[in-house]
């Protein structure tokens, strides 16, 4: 029989009605003690976190009944698991020593089976307090943080009171380009538009760019450096953080842990012709040999994914580390679900926006998302937001050329066995092998980890799976995808800046979604009239070949940039030059800004390479680990 205890500043008559119900419905024992299970209700007008040690809070809305509360409460506090499942069956630890629980899984990123953690029940929202999230004029994008992660989170392990700390560090005005950090702006244009844009005119911009590296991942990586502090204190060894990235993991790590323990190390690889020179630019500016390094291997993102995962398993490596060197590996990829919950909270705001700027007239009205996808990460943290409660209707999933994420969920068929990855102007997403499948599969497959576990081996001794036919009816209710040649995404880029009367440049990554939503709505033109969401994953001025290829196809400066490797920091200035002038209200990134002239400032910034050798990458790894 559980004890609890109710608080909070709620009406003592809902908190009476409540502590009844607890009392008659699930025999509970109501005690005033330390030992108790701590559950706090408060009124929305004066909902507060200074009390930060309960297990579980609502905070009232008019909708609210003390039922639906007494049974959220037993549902996720009486019998919720709060145990972690790696995705191909493995329970414990990165040690084997103890059940895997939020801290150890953020501490360790990886299951000891290869698999990747999840919990083994994910909380969902009652709808009073979606409403509450959603229709509340007074929240602000913290707040709405707080709520939603403490659904995520463990309680008992991480104080909401500390999570609400890390929040404020995370999103804080100064560290971010914007006082609203994840605006949402209609994508829109007056006057007479080309056939198909019509249907754009409910189609909104979901502006994820305007952190301290100019993308998306600064949402998740500004915040889980300070989950991994937690999960990692006390302990005497070192932990050095190593991540692949196709672009934008990699600079989002290295500022995001530098910001809040500057004592770390990382270690970062990337494709050396898969990033763009701007990308190149921001990555080797952070690296000073001490507690960054970042190598570009002559190789694509799927070596640098596969080799972080190698490395990780290396069993002899992490114990000679440990051992002789008092330091620990774990991964700032997507692959850690203390990566991933972060980016769930921004399609919640994104439905709050769309209510509060009258986009959508009503509570539970649904809207789609379109999303620029690579390594499902972005995508699936929304399908999360949808499993608990947030009335998405159909995610478009949107791939370039490397369009296996296409394939997969057109077919239901997962096949990378003849497939060679190919460059695009958008390298964030030039990805074959997406780590989040796995998660996904999880979920389609009601938490059969063998079968899961089956999928995984296939994929990695025949480079492919298929689903059944029941599961891919599962995928083709929420999902639908499209493809995006280069060609179409110059275009959309180019349509985007005409029809807006050149109020608006997308980067090439936000184009192809562009181009989804386009091919979207022609095939299902009775649905146009739902709202639309545009995760815009990055700023232009990360890609500023791309875009000036699209706006000026003829201009001089394409020349220098025809070779991405050789593109110097001050061929970018001046492209960035040309764009500020051809829309004067897009400047370039603050950020980037500043990356691209320090690199000027310095003489020599070609970076490190590595060739396509895990044991030489193990070995620089190594001898990094030695720096003291």
């Amino acid at each position: 029989m559980a004890s609890v205890y109710v608080t909070g500043n709620a009406p003592v008559t809902f908190l009476e009605e409540l502590t009844a119900a607890l009392i008659s419905r699930f025999g509970v024992t109501i005690i005033n003690d330390a030992t108790a299970i701590q559950l706090r209700i408060d009124s929305a007008a004066s909902q507060t976190l200074s009390d930060g040690t309960y297990q579980y809070r609502a905070v009232l809305h008019a909708s609210t009944t003390v039922e639906e509360i007494a049974d959220d409460i037993n549902n996720v506090v009486l019998r919720y698991n709060s145990t972690f499942v790696s995705t191909r069956g493995s329970t414990t630890t990165l040690d084997g020593n103890e059940q895997a629980r939020f801290l150890s899984v953020v501490r360790d990123g990886l299951a000891v089976d290869g698999g990747l953690f999840l919990p083994r029940e994910l909380r969902s929202l009652p709808v009073s307090q979606i409403r509450y999230l959603v229709e509340d004029p007074s929240l602000t994008y913290h707040s709405v943080a707080q709520l939603v992660l403490e659904r995520l989170v463990d309680n008992t392990q991480l104080s909401p009171a500390t999570l609400a700390s890390y929040i404020e560090q995370a999103y804080s005005s100064n560290r971010w380009g914007a006082s609203d950090v994840c605006p949402l702006t209609p994508l829109h244009w007056d006057g007479e538009v080309s056939p198909g844009w019509d249907t754009n005119r409910t189609v909104h911009v979901l502006e994820l760019f305007h952190g301290p590296t100019a993308a998306f991942k600064d949402f998740a990586l500004q915040l889980f450096p300070y989950l991994f502090t937690s999960a990692t204190a006390g302990q005497k060894q070192k932990y050095m953080i190593l991540a692949a990235t196709s672009g934008d993991t990699g600079v989002a790590a290295i500022v995001g842990f530098l910001n809040s323990s500057p004592d770390s190390k990382v270690m970062v690889l990337y494709p050396n012709c898969g990033v763009s020179p701007v990308q190149r630019v921001q990555m080797i500016s952070t690296d000073d040999g001490q507690h960054v390094r970042v190598f570009g291997a002559d190789s694509d993102f799927d070596f640098c994914q596969n080799t972080v995962k190698t490395i990780f398993r290396d069993h002899a490596l992490t114990t000679l580390l440990r051992d002789d060197l008092n330091l620990t590996l774990s991964s700032a990829n997507s692959i850690n679900y203390g990566r991933l919950i972060p980016q769930v909270v921004y399609y919640f705001w994104a439905y709050r926006q769309l209510l509060q700027k009258g986009a959508i007239k009503s509570f539970g009205e649904p809207f789609d998302v379109s999303v620029p996808s690579g390594n499902f990460g972005n995508l699936l943290s929304c399908f999360i937001a949808k499993k608990m409660g947030l009335p998405v209707r159909k995610m478009i999933l949107a791939s370039n050329v490397n369009d296996v994420l296409y394939e997969f969920i057109s077919t239901g068929v997962y096949d990378i066995s003849k497939r060679t990855l190919q460059p695009t102007a958008s390298p964030s997403i030039d990805i074959l092998k997406a780590s989040n499948i796995e998660r996904l599969l999880y979920f389609l497959l009601d938490g059969n980890t063998e079968a899961v576990a089956q999928h995984m081996h296939d994929l990695d001794a025949k480079g492919s799976f298929t689903l059944t036919q029941v599961q891919f009816e599962i995928v083709k209710e929420s999902f639908w995808a499209m493809r995006c040649t280069e060609d179409e995404c110059r275009v959309a880029i180019r349509d985007v800046f005409v029809h807006s009367d050149k109020q608006r440049i997308v980067d090439p990554h936000t184009a192809v979604g562009v181009h989804a939503i386009r091919r979207y709505r022609e095939a299902f033109p009775d649905e146009s009239a739902v709202p639309m969401v545009l995760a815009s994953t990055a700023h232009w001025a990360k890609f500023p070949g791309p875009i000036l290829r699209a706006l000026e196809p003829e201009h001089p400066l394409l020349e220098r940039l025809a070779v991405d490797n050789d593109v110097t920091a001050e061929t970018i200035r001046k492209c960035y030059t040309v764009l500020e002038e051809l829309a004067r209200n897009q400047p370039a990134h603050f950020a980037l800004d500043a990356a691209v002239t320090k690199a000027l400032n310095v003489e020599h910034a070609a970076g490190r390479t590595a060739p396509r050798d895990v044991n030489y990458i193990v070995e620089e790894l190594k001898v990094f680990a030695k720096v003291a």
